[in-house]
């Protein structure tokens, strides 16, 4: 059971990015009033989660994806890093071992993954640099892979181990 939860959090994970990037395409002419609403309801939902200016945003066909580069990467990076995460979830449970997410070194971990975006945001608006959507883009993808990864393995049922380190002083 553990694993099907999981599964679904990486289904759902790859869902969505394929909802953003087909979107655009379902507001073609030829497309059905299903796709249209069903595109409505992506650009709806991005909107809620995205400032979707054109300029920072990617587009298909001519038309602006439903949320920018930079969440973009961080759903793309999310899709990666749950399928990851499931396969090493799913490889573990096959050799009958209970994974174990130390958060000490997840929380290290998310807190690196996130550095270089934060280094492309504060140059791009406490410096004034041009930051390029790629860029926007490449740094948001591992701190959605890593947050991702570690939805994914509390989702298959890692043993979570928020045990300090014994000290010298404890």
């Amino acid at each position: 059971m553990p694993l099907l939860r999981a599964a679904a959090v990486v289904v759902a994970a790859a869902a969505w990015l394929a909802l953003l990037a087909g979107a655009p395409l379902l507001l073609g002419p030829a497309s059905s009033d299903a796709a249209a609403v069903t595109a409505a309801w992506v650009y709806r939902a991005g909107a809620v989660l995205c400032h979707q200016q054109e300029g920072r945003s990617f587009a298909v066909h001519g038309t602006q994806l439903a949320v920018c580069a930079r969440c973009t990467g961080l759903y793309a990076g999310g899709a990666a890093g749950a399928l990851l995460a499931w396969i090493l979830l799913a490889t573990a449970r096959g050799r009958a071992r209970t994974p174990s997410l130390p958060l000490a070194r997840w929380r290290a971990i998310a807190v690196a993954s996130g550095l270089p975006m934060l280094v492309a945001w504060a140059a791009e608006h406490a410096v004034g640099a041009g930051v390029s959507s790629l860029a926007r883009f490449a740094t948001a993808l591992p701190l959605g892979a890593c947050v991702a990864a570690i939805v994914v393995a509390w989702a298959g049922g890692a043993r979570i181990d928020d045990t300090p380190p014994a000290t010298a002083i404890h």
